[in-house]
């Protein structure tokens, strides 16, 4: 099953050392794909449970867990430490790095990066098809105005990673820029006006960026927006229909709207059975090894 790295002194959650772990999974049948967590825990529950479904045979008995480390330096440090054991892999988001390019240290055949900002975003692109069809044609004005608004913000992220890289010759950019979701703060985002507040873009230090990155982001937004800031954004959707408007399939919750997605039956889902597909290529190299 999932595991969430929670601090207990147990060698099914990661408060051992990497030494202990290596030993560990010496004994141990079980492959072991290595994620970020812990904000992607319903993800990467259902994830490891359709994997299973849809691979049962062509992995012939091999056990494989799915456990979450705290966050995504954590997540390179175990890569650093573990990449030569044969017995597991590892699952990260590109993060801002799909704005330039994945720091030649990160290249390995051990390490798997999603095609989009982060694991969010494979699900929305595989299940956003059938999702669209459920809402109405109003709401789906509001949507695609949050999905630029998104697309605007992304790429003055984009634009500024850019800049902090060029300017200080670096492979990847240390600056951190607020990527709170804004959605359901009134604080931040003006429902009526469909915009972000004046007080969200000064603390930010907005700077309106080119429109030929804007217009690029809208084009690539799938991919290039975080995918937490595109499921709130259809959550909205959900969250403001009245009582009366419901249907009985209506979604009301993130954990429900991931799975839909990961079931998707659109024939353009294709982005998290891509990255099954290198996790499988990975055992199964692992397997001939032996």
């Amino acid at each position: 099953m999932t595991k969430e790295n929670k601090p207990k002194n147990s060698k099914h959650h990661l408060s051992l050392s990497f030494d202990e772990t290596k030993a560990e999974a010496k004994k141990s049948d079980t492959f072991t794909v290595y994620v970020e967590g812990t904000t992607d825990f319903f993800v990467y529950r259902s994830a490891e449970r359709l994997f299973k479904e849809k691979n049962s045979t062509e992995l012939a008995g091999q056990l494989i867990d799915f456990v979450q480390i705290q966050g995504r330096p954590r997540l390179f440090e175990y890569f650093d430490n573990l990449k030569n054991n044969n017995d597991c892999c590892f699952l990260a988001d590109q993060d801002k790095y799909c704005y330039r390019h994945i720091p030649e240290k990160y290249i390995h055949p051990k390490l798997i990066f999603t095609a989009g900002y982060c694991i969010e975003n494979e699900l929305f692109t595989d299940g956003f098809e059938d999702l669209y069809k459920r809402i109405f044609e109003q709401e789906k004005q509001i949507l695609n105005s949050l999905l630029n608004q998104s697309a605007l913000y992304f790429a003055y992220v984009c634009e500024d990673y850019n800049a902090d890289c060029e300017a200080n010759n670096q492979e990847e950019s240390r600056k951190v820029l607020s990527l709170k979701l804004p959605f359901l703060n009134s604080k931040d985002f003006d429902m009526k006006e469909l915009c972000f507040t004046k007080a969200f873009l000064e603390r930010n230090k907005f700077k309106i960026p080119k429109q030929a990155t804007i217009e690029k982001m809208k084009q690539n937004h799938f991919s290039k927006v975080q995918g937490k800031w595109l499921f709130q954004a259809l959550h909205i959707i959900y969250k403001t229909r009245k009582e009366k408007d419901k249907t009985p399939n209506i979604i009301r919750t993130m954990e429900v709207l991931f799975d839909d997605c990961l079931h998707s039956s659109s024939l353009s889902a294709h982005c998290m059975s891509d990255i099954f597909q290198k996790i499988l290529a990975i055992i199964k190299n692992k397997n001939n090894q032996l």
